[in-house]
């Protein structure tokens, strides 16, 4: 009647058979979606848990600052190596006999930019400014925002909770009589924060559980 039902599984079991991949687990498309928005909605309403993801957030995001901040100062260091070693290169052609008018001004050229990418390098040791993190009511907020608009509008909801969603993957564990698949991913909270340093931002989000069991 037009309804989709779709099963999740090992493809290489499907195509290929238990010889390639025993893993016959399969399960419903509709209870690992739930199951994954019901993994963030306990995130939302659980204290612990949202102050635990809220601080790691803040730590990512600190993390990546920093490393930001060290790369720039990493690229003039670099600059400034090559400059130094270009200098030394044309002191030692001059003191073995190689002086011209030609030189000379290469290595005046040289000794400018030296001076130049070392002041650079100085003052971008000693200022290194941090971005303003986020509060913790500002990320706690943001996520509410996308899981009301995944309820109240759920075809632009889930597309927008999908571009913040890095690749969960499904592992098949447990006994024979109790097998079930463990969801694991993560959330790049990037797009709805709007924080330029938090372009690889990751909290992982794991073992999700929806109301029906686990999925």
């Amino acid at each position: 009647n037009g309804v989709r039902y779709a099963q999740l599984g090992c493809n290489a079991n499907q195509s290929r058979g238990d010889t390639v991949c025993a893993n016959k687990l399969t399960v419903s498309e509709k209870k690992t979606v739930n199951g994954l928005l019901g993994g963030i909605q306990q995130l939302l309403t659980t204290p612990d848990r949202m102050n635990q993801f809220t601080t790691l957030v803040r730590k990512r995001l600190k993390q990546l600052q920093a490393k930001s901040t060290d790369g720039n100062v990493t690229g003039l260091e670099r600059q400034m190596r090559d400059a130094d070693r270009r200098v030394r290169n044309l002191t030692e052609a001059i003191a073995n006999g190689g002086w011209n008018d030609s030189v000379a001004a290469k290595l005046k050229a040289e000794e400018t930019r030296l001076a130049t990418l070392k002041a650079q390098v100085a003052i971008a040791n000693q200022q290194k400014p941090e971005q303003a993190l986020p509060s913790d009511e500002v990320i706690r907020q943001q996520l509410w925002n996308l899981m009301k608009l995944v309820s109240t509008d759920p075809l632009r909801g889930r597309e927008a909770l999908a571009r913040c969603l890095r690749p969960f993957v499904l592992t098949p564990e447990g006994e024979p009589t109790d097998r079930h698949y463990r969801a694991t991913g993560a959330l790049n909270l990037s797009l709805i924060l709007k924080t330029p340093a938090s372009s690889d931002l990751e909290a992982g989000v794991s073992g999700l559980k929806s109301c029906g069991g686990r999925i």
